[in-house]
C-alpha cells in the first residue's frame, strides 16, 4: 500500500490579503552613471581605439569561483552583468550625443594572463570598442 502523502493547507503556503493592502515594488527606478566610467567610454573612436576597464571593481577572475561548474557559470554571471553596466554607460553617451549614434559597445575579456606592450596587467578585464551597427 502507498504511503498517503501529508495534506498540505493553504495556510503553510501563504496568507490572504485585502487586495488594497497590496505593496508593489517600484517601477523604473533611476539608473546611476559612474562619472569616470562615462568619461572612459567617451574618449573612445569608431574604428579606432579601445579601452581597458581598469577599475577594480570590473576584474573578475575565473579562478576567484569555485572550480565547479556552478563556479563557471556565476563567473559569466558576473562578466554578463558588468557587460550589462559597460552598454548601459555606452547607450547614455549616445542618448547625450556624446558617441556616434548607430553604434555597439564591442566588450571582450582579457585572458589571465594578458598585459599591454608596456607590461601593464590587464588580465581578467573588459577591453572595449566601439563598433558601427549594420
Amino acid at each position: 500500500m502507498a504511503t498517503p502523502k501529508p495534506s498540505t493547507t493553504a495556510d503553510e503556503y501563504g496568507l490572504l490579503i485585502d487586495v488594497s493592502a497590496q505593496i508593489r515594488g517600484s517601477r523604473g527606478a533611476s539608473k546611476v552613471f559612474m562619472e569616470g566610467l562615462l568619461a572612459l567610454l567617451r574618449s573612445l573612436t569608431l574604428g579606432d581605439q579601445a579601452c581597458v576597464v581598469m577599475h577594480p571593481d570590473y576584474c573578475i577572475a575565473r579562478t576567484d569561483f569555485p572550480g565547479t561548474d556552478a563556479g563557471e557559470d556565476a563567473c559569466k554571471n558576473a562578466r554578463q552583468a558588468l557587460g550589462a553596466r559597460l552598454k548601459s554607460h555606452h547607450e547614455e553617451l549616445m542618448r547625450r550625443g556624446d558617441l556616434p549614434g548607430k553604434t555597439r559597445l564591442s566588450i571582450n575579456w582579457a585572458p589571465e594572463d594578458a598585459t599591454t606592450p608596456e607590461g601593464v596587467d590587464i588580465g581578467n578585464r573588459p577591453q572595449c570598442s566601439l563598433v558601427k551597427k549594420v
